[in-house]
């Protein structure tokens, strides 16, 4: 478990974020697969009653924002289900009434959005990502308005990547053709970056690739902010850690680099961290044992002064005695020195060797045994 940055954004792009991430759909729009809506309403060339004369925009817009959606229930199994399916069924009509609003105005400003909403709706469902793969393909090649394209081509790449979650070039493909279509929407960024963190470890070289794109295209988006932090953490790798402060605790002048000699872990952590919190009694074990050997460097994104951050740290250090050293950067998760590192969640754990270079910047879940193998190899060689 981590404590992760949560940036004020669209709830659109955090969705598409999760999906290309293939971390799928959280369970609020998730409904069981006997309540599935039918095919009929989830294809584009139908309409809802085919019978009936095309109605007004006005009218069907209206529908569409005074429509509810029935909320899940909670209470016995029965309760519950017989309300996932009113919540299909209202799902289903809002959707259908998006589609009804597109073939009647797909010039109108909000067809795009109406669009957008049911595809996220469509997608979650038992069979929507080939359902919204196939529909947003239509909707590309009728190409009645870019508004409208740009939302089927954003839905496309989403369903595109979940389909095919090992096909990283098909999917790049998908993201260059919004971007082409889109260049200035930063949803492209968002796309990228996503999959560069699930190519992270896989194919180090191609997520960099995305990275140094986001910040090319992108360069005063916040994903480009995020990508700078991720490259520096590559290109820092076996380079001399960098690091100056003044001590938050003892007012002592502190420099990474006047450390060499001893192994240093730099722990980045928050007094609000429970996380962090809980894995200080083996950080300090190890400190313990190790003792001259090696330092640690905790970097603290606690909250302003103003608003009790530096009081409530110093609180933490006295009562449970970590007595190493403290760099309290003031500013929460805004602070400038872990932005540029690319850290957004903590605990998060460098580690610089005895010649005061970067050996590791994910060490949580290895600390020990890595602390332990640099010191043996000091002193042996």
């Amino acid at each position: 478990m981590t404590c992760r940055i949560v940036h004020a954004v669209d709830l659109r792009a955090t969705a598409a974020f999760l999906l290309v991430a293939g971390l799928g759909m959280i369970g609020s729009l998730a409904v069981p697969a006997h309540a599935e809506p039918p095919a009929a309403a989830n294809a584009p060339d139908q309409t809802t009653d085919a019978a009936k004369p095309a109605r007004t925009p006005e009218a069907i817009l209206k529908e569409f924002d005074e429509f509810e959606v029935p909320e899940p229930a909670f209470g016995t199994p029965e309760a519950q289900q017989a309300a996932q399916i009113k919540r299909a069924q209202g799902l289903t009509h809002l959707n259908n009434l998006a589609l009804e609003f597109y073939r009647v105005a797909p010039e109108h400003e909000r067809a795009g959005p109406l669009l957008y909403t049911r595809w996220n709706n469509m997608f979650p469902v038992d069979g929507g990502h080939q359902r919204v793969f196939d529909e947003t393909t239509l909707v590309i090649k009728e190409n009645k308005t870019p508004a409208c394209v740009t939302e089927a081509l954003f839905w496309n790449t989403i369903a595109t990547g979940s389909l095919n979650p090992q096909g990283h070039e098909t999917t790049i493909a998908a993201i260059d053709r919004f971007v082409a279509h889109a260049p200035k929407d930063e949803r492209g960024a968002l796309m990228m970056m996503s999959l560069a963190n699930r190519l992270s470890r896989s194919d180090t070289a191609r997520s960099t690739v995305l990275m140094r794109r986001v910040v090319q295209l992108y360069p005063e988006s916040e994903r480009a902010e995020i990508a700078r932090g991720w490259l520096r953490v590559i290109d820092g790798l076996n380079k001399p850690f960098e690091l100056a402060f003044t001590d938050a605790i003892s007012g002592e002048k502190v420099d990474v680099q006047k450390l060499k000699g001893k192994v240093v872990i730099i722990d980045f952590w928050a007094t609000w961290c429970k996380p962090c919190i809980a894995e200080m009694p083996k950080l300090l074990s190890l400190y313990e044992e190790l003792k001259g050997e090696i330092e640690i460097v905790a970097v603290s994104l606690d909250n302003p002064e103003s608003e009790g951050g530096l009081t409530k740290l110093k609180k933490m250090v006295s009562e449970n005695g970590y007595g190493w050293k403290h760099y309290y950067q003031g500013k929460g998760w805004e602070s400038e020195f872990s932005k540029q590192w690319g850290v957004t969640s903590i605990p998060r754990v460098f580690v610089v060797d005895h010649n005061g270079l970067l050996v590791d910047t994910n060490a949580r879940g290895v600390l020990e045994k890595l602390v332990r193998d640099l010191v043996a190899a000091k002193k042996s060689g």
